[in-house]
C-alpha cells in the first residue's frame, strides 16, 4: 500500500533558489586581481629604479607583468560551479602569478644593473668598453651584480608570504560562510545556546560545554576510543547574529586509516632513505570545511523551540566509530545557525 508523500514544509523544506553568481565578479577573483596588480606595480617600480624610467612606458614589461590577470580571468570563467573550486583556482593563480612577477623583476633588474655598473655605466657602449683580455665570465651582463638584487628579493618575499597567509585565511572564511535563511527571524543568544546544548541528547558522542570566554562554546566529538577528536570552537556574536567558528582536529597515537596517513608521519630511515609505513601517528591541525547546501538538506534537521531534532540515521552515523561524523558535525552546526537566523562563519588563523 502506497503512503501519500508528505507535503512540502511538513517534514522537509525546500532551499530557496539563489541566483547564479558571476564568477568574474566573485570576491576572491577581485581580491586576487588587486593583489596581483599590487605585486606587478612593485615589480615595475623596481625595474624602473634599476633601468631608469624610460620615455616609453615599456609595453612589453607591462604585458608580461599583467599576464597573471589574464590567466586569472580565464581560470575564473572556467572554474567549477562550486565555490570551493573557484577559491582553489583563484589561490593557485595568485600564488604562481605573484612569483612570476617577482622573478621577472629580479631577472630584468639584475641584467640592467650589471651592464650599467660593471663596465662604467654606459649601457650602449658596454660591449665596446670591455677589455679584450678579460675572461668571458667577467663580460657577462649578470657578472658581479646578482647580490645587488637581494634587498628587493627579501622585501618581495616577505610581502608575498604575509599576503599569502592573509589571503588563504580569508578564502577559508569565504568558502564556509553561510547566510541565514531568507525571512527567518533571528533568535536571541540564549535560544541559540540552548539549541547547541541539546545536541548530546540526539548524539551522545558529542560533548557541548561553555568556553573560557563569556561568548565561547565548544563542541567536541571523540571517536576511535578517544584516539581521534574534532573540536569546534564557537564564538556567539549576539549583536550581529553571527557564529564564528574554528575547527580543530587531532590524532593522538592512533593507527593510520589510509595509506596517505601511513606515509606522512614518519621520516626516511638513514639506511634506505625510504619512507616506511608508520605504525602509530600523531597529528593536530586547524581545518576549514566548505559549505554544502546539499549536505545540510540531507540532514533533515528540525528545530522545535529550544531543542534540536535529527533523524535516527544521522545519530547512528556518529556511533559507527569510524569518524564519519567528522564530515557531518560542521554542517549540523551550520544548519542550527542558519535555521536560527544567524550567520555561520568558519574561520582559519587570523579570521
Amino acid at each position: 500500500m502506497l503512503m501519500p508523500s508528505p507535503r512540502v514544509g511538513q517534514h522537509q523544506r525546500q532551499a530557496p533558489r539563489m541566483p547564479r553568481m558571476n564568477r568574474l565578479l566573485a570576491a576572491p577573483v577581485g581580491i586576487a586581481a588587486l593583489l596581483l596588480l599590487f605585486f606587478a606595480a612593485v615589480s615595475m617600480c623596481w625595474i624602473w629604479l634599476r633601468m631608469g624610467r624610460p620615455e616609453d612606458p615599456g609595453a612589453i614589461h607591462l604585458a608580461l607583468l599583467l599576464l597573471p590577470l589574464a590567466v586569472l580571468g580565464i581560470a575564473a570563467a572556467s572554474a567549477g560551479s562550486d565555490d570551493f573550486s573557484l577559491a582553489r583556482m583563484t589561490w593557485l593563480v595568485f600564488m604562481v602569478g605573484a612569483i612570476w612577477t617577482g622573478a621577472y623583476a629580479l631577472r630584468v633588474g639584475a641584467s640592467a644593473g650589471s651592464m650599467a655598473g660593471v663596465l662604467g655605466g654606459d649601457e650602449a657602449g658596454a660591449e665596446a668598453m670591455a677589455p679584450k683580455d678579460l675572461p668571458p665570465l667577467a663580460t657577462d651582463p649578470s657578472f658581479g651584480k646578482g647580490f645587488d638584487q637581494w634587498p628587493f628579493g627579501v622585501v618581495y618575499g616577505l610581502m608575498y608570504a604575509a599576503m599569502s597567509v592573509l589571503f588563504i585565511s580569508w578564502l577559508a572564511v569565504w568558502t564556509s560562510e553561510v547566510k541565514p535563511m531568507p525571512g527567518t527571524f533571528a533568535a536571541d543568544e540564549r535560544t541559540v545556546r540552548a539549541r547547541l546544548l541539546s545536541l548530546p541528547a540526539q548524539i551522545p558522542q558529542l560533548q557541548v560545554e561553555e568556553g573560557p570566554a563569556a561568548d565561547e562554546m565548544r563542541v567536541v566529538y571523540r571517536y576511535r576510543s578517544g584516539a581521534r577528536n574534532m573540536q569546534v570552537r564557537l564564538w556567539l556574536d549576539d549583536a550581529h547574529s553571527r557564529i564564528r567558528s574554528r575547527i580543530y582536529t587531532g590524532i593522538a597515537g592512533d593507527k593510520p586509516l589510509t595509506a596517505e596517513e601511513a606515509r606522512m608521519y614518519k621520516g626516511p630511515t638513514s639506511a634506505t632513505d625510504l619512507h616506511p609505513d608508520a605504525d602509530i601517528i600523531w597529528k593536530a591541525s586547524w581545518v576549514a570545511v566548505p559549505r554544502s547546501a546539499e549536505t545540510r538538506e540531507q540532514l533533515r534537521l528540525r528545530l522545535v523551540e529550544n531543542e534540536v531534532e535529527l533523524p535516527r540515521r544521522v545519530s547512528e552515523t556518529f556511533a559507527t566509530d569510524v569518524g564519519v561524523g567528522t564530515e557531518l558535525l560542521p554542517h549540523i552546526l551550520t544548519e542550527i545557525a542558519q535555521q536560527s537566523g544567524w550567520t555561520w562563519r568558519g574561520g582559519l588563523l587570523f579570521f
